[in-house]
């Protein structure tokens, strides 16, 4: 039995675009990828946002840790810039965003990044759309520095 070559875009296609934006999202889309791999994290008042890095300084105009700042102040800077002036004004994405621009055809790869919350992270994705396809093994994955039976717990819910 052949197998067949399972193509995913890291960050979306971070190559063209700046990394976990609805550009490299698109991107990705139109490259025809087969899954999209993404990294969340919660912000201070608990949104789930796509983003890699603990700080904000490499692909933003912000500074400091996502994880101490708000939703709000994270909605208003630039994630596109730093990659090319026409990406200028792409935002950081909440984890809602970016799976509604996914088509369903596709897979996705969650990365939940570190956090002393990783319970209630794991429940938030869970309760976001397409929440069986994204914990469903088969489809796509749910990695990181968690536990399985972290994970298995939110499933069995």
């Amino acid at each position: 039995m052949r197998r067949r070559l399972v193509i995913i875009a890291h960050r979306g296609a971070s190559a063209v675009a700046p990394e976990g934006t609805r550009a490299a999202i698109r991107e990705a889309v139109l490259a025809g990828s087969d899954m999209i791999e993404l990294d969340v994290q919660m912000t201070l008042d608990g949104r789930l946002v796509v983003f890699h890095d603990d700080r904000l300084e490499r692909t933003t105009d912000g500074r400091g840790r996502l994880k101490d700042a708000r939703y709000a102040e994270i909605a208003r800077l630039d994630a596109g810039s730093w990659f090319h002036p026409r990406f200028s004004g792409e935002r950081i994405l909440l984890l809602s965003q970016a799976i509604r621009s996914i088509p369903q055809r596709m897979g996705i790869n969650l990365e939940l990044k570190r956090t002393p919350k990783r319970l209630a992270l794991l429940d938030r994705v869970h309760a976001r759309g397409r929440a069986e396809a994204l914990l469903r093994r088969d489809h796509a994955d749910v990695g990181a520095p968690f536990l399985e039976g972290e994970i298995d717990r939110v499933q069995m819910r």
